[in-house]
């Protein structure tokens, strides 16, 4: 309940609007409920953070069996906004990106979770066997990944011209092979 007002807030607003005042009016409950669960408001932000995180962990099962193509296609397709709940994300995750340029705990989750991802997709690249400099695509690709995000919550982009793009790139990463 107070998760999903902080997001609605932050979508709204960015993550300089989340107050705890407001997070508490969005969820129709007093401020002091909110202060309980959350001393500061970086707390109050980690805390969305996470639940971002566990958002996108249930939509992705990394122990899935399928091609590495597929697994690195499901993992990024969580960052891009093609549904209202991914939108709501990514215009909240954009804001954190934003944040984590300040460093402190937000931007060292975030390091620590990028860190993630980039590992898991230079994992599935290297699986799949041929690919040249693993970690230098999957770094390429999550960057792109960002960049068609923010086209489509820019509305420069439709969900469905950002997927046809990383579609392409996907195609073209899993076609190189080490010379």
């Amino acid at each position: 309940m107070i998760a999903d007002a902080l997001w609605r807030v932050a979508e709204r607003a960015g993550l300089d609007g989340a107050s705890v005042r407001r997070v508490a009016a969005e969820a129709g409950v007093s401020p002091g409920l909110v202060q309980h669960y959350f001393r500061t408001r970086e707390q109050m932000l980690l805390f969305a953070l996470e639940s971002a995180a566990a958002r996108m962990a249930a939509r992705y099962d990394p122990t899935a069996e399928r091609s590495p193509q597929l697994a690195v296609r499901e993992l990024l397709t969580q960052f891009l906004p093609l549904d209202g709940e991914r939108r709501a994300e990514g215009w909240s995750l954009f804001t954190f990106l934003a944040e984590a340029a300040r460093g402190g705990p937000i931007g060292q989750r975030v390091r620590i979770g990028m860190d993630q991802v980039r590992r898991r997709v230079t994992a599935d690249l290297t699986r799949a066997g041929g690919v040249s400099e693993p970690q230098l695509v999957a770094t390429t690709l999550l960057a792109l990944t960002d960049g068609l995000a923010a086209h489509v919550l820019a509305e420069h982009l439709t969900p469905d011209q950002a997927l046809a793009i990383l579609e392409h790139q996907l195609d073209a990463a899993f076609l190189r092979r080490a010379p």
